[in-house]
């Protein structure tokens, strides 16, 4: 363990009674690898998300955010950085974010905010540089590793550290805190049995099961176009009692955070990087990385706000939208007016006078591993997408085929005809294509990213 992960965990842990003080808080929350339709809010009838609900209930839920990638660094990074991945230039998990990328956390500590985090796995360990502008920033993975060979950490961890975290302020110092739960990622291990029993059938006795032997059996009986219903639903209903699991953790959060007179004042935003891929494409299923459609970059985003901070309660903002306009509806709230590379204020969507359009959402795929390129940009012959308010087209050329359309209100339908719109802004995304750029990761990260199922097709 190197000596400046021992420093941030004894950091972490705080002594003492917690300051109750009331100040200003800004907390972003990200539940790793959640499909919109995996939280209740957004129409889901077998899952179980009561906190976020309450959140969507209380603030702004926006019915169609959009990631800009398939893969936790790049995504994350486009939420810190205002840019997607032709912007910011992390292509994938493993390569460094670059250090002339201005992020949000840099922002909010201009401003006078203590900022600290709180991240559930590997893939965003402090060594990747989204870490730049925390005062406080706990990659669980680090010491875990070093010390268990553990590359990711449980959601109850991440609330209590981020708790802690929060208890090192001074006086009125106000908080800008980002909690990163990773549990709903694969293997559907985390939330404990009192939890999944919620969900799954006590009858159930195949052999879909939620670590990566009976991920690798849905996979194998998808493929050969034999998987039954009953270890479909299993498969599911597992993956939502991990979503569930996480949202128990925000709830917990927001307890600790309202016990410490953090909530009178505060913006709290919940998204996730990307979704999950079931069976919906038959030949890449139960992942994520080789795809940008809709189950995979349509994710929850809910904004819920009070005091100086206030939104107006149960609206929905139909408009595409997307997760990288976050840093700069964070920025705007707390005064500051530029915006934060390419994003735009979200706010104006629930104004009573909403603008009439709103940029097109982008997205790059991160796999197949196998047809990444080093000569140029490594994504460049994987899938991306453009989405507009009406229509999301593909273009893939890795697979050999044409560009493809589908209508949101009809995601099954294949369009005869891609709009001429998306087809121009295909070719402007392609255009803008960064360099070449090559991996920045050592052996133990190498082996974090292989552990956690990053470095396999």
């Amino acid at each position: 363990m190197s000596m400046r992960r021992l420093f941030m965990l004894i950091g972490a842990l705080g002594c003492g009674r917690p300051p109750t003080t009331p100040a200003p808080l800004v907390v972003l929350v990200s539940f790793d690898t959640t499909r919109a339709d995996a939280l209740s809010c957004y129409g889901s009838p077998d899952a179980d998300t009561p906190h976020a609900d309450a959140l969507a209930a209380d603030g702004v839920r926006f019915a169609r955010a959009m990631s800009s990638s398939s893969t936790t660094l790049a995504a994350h990074t486009a939420v810190f950085s205002g840019e997607d991945s032709h912007g910011h230039r992390v292509p994938r998990n493993g390569f460094a974010v670059p250090p002339d990328l201005p992020l949000l956390a840099e922002r909010m500590a201009e401003r006078g905010f203590m900022t600290a985090a709180s991240v559930g796995s590997y893939a965003l360990e402090q060594d990747m540089g989204l870490d730049r502008g925390f005062d406080h920033y706990v990659d669980h993975a680090g010491w875990q590793a070093a010390v268990f060979g553990l590359y990711e950490v449980n959601g109850r961890t991440v609330t209590e550290s981020a708790l802690e975290l929060v208890d090192q302020r001074t006086g009125d110092e106000p908080v800008f805190l980002f909690v990163h739960y990773y549990d709903p990622h694969m293997p559907w291990t985390s939330a404990p049995d009192h939890v999944r029993a919620r969900f799954v059938d006590p009858d159930y006795r195949g052999k879909a099961g939620g670590d990566r032997a009976g991920i690798g059996f849905l996979t194998d009986q998808t493929l050969l176009g034999t998987l039954a219903e009953a270890d479909r639903t299993h498969a599911r209903n597992l993956y939502l009692s991990e979503v569930a699991w996480a949202d128990r953790q925000l709830g917990l959060l927001l307890r600790g955070l309202g016990a410490r007179n953090l909530l009178q004042d505060s913006l709290v935003v919940v998204f996730s990087d990307h979704g999950e891929m079931f069976d919906e494409e038959p030949a890449r299923p139960f992942r994520h990385g080789p795809d940008v459609d809709l189950p995979i970059i349509h994710v929850p985003l809910l904004v819920r706000g009070t005091g100086r901070f206030a939104v107006p309660g149960g609206r929905v903002v139909d408009t595409t939208v997307r997760t990288l306009d976050i840093g700069s509806t964070v920025l705007a709230a707390v005064g500051d007016d530029i915006p934060l590379g390419g994003g735009r204020d979200l706010s104006a969507l629930w104004s009573d006078r909403p603008p009439d359009t709103w940029p097109l959402s982008f997205a790059e795929a991160t796999k197949p591993l196998d047809r990444l390129r080093s000569d140029t940009w490594p994504n460049a012959d994987l899938e991306r997408a453009v989405v507009s308010q009406d229509h999301i087209a593909t273009r893939a050329p890795w697979l050999g085929l044409p560009d493809q359309a589908v209508a949101l209100d009809a995601p099954g339908a294949v369009v005869e005809r891609v709009p001429a719109e998306l087809v121009g802004a295909l070719d402007a995304f392609d255009a803008r294509m960064p360099g070449a750029r090559q991996e920045a990761y050592d052996d133990e990260t190498r082996s974090a990213l292989e552990a956690l199922g990053y470095l396999d097709d």
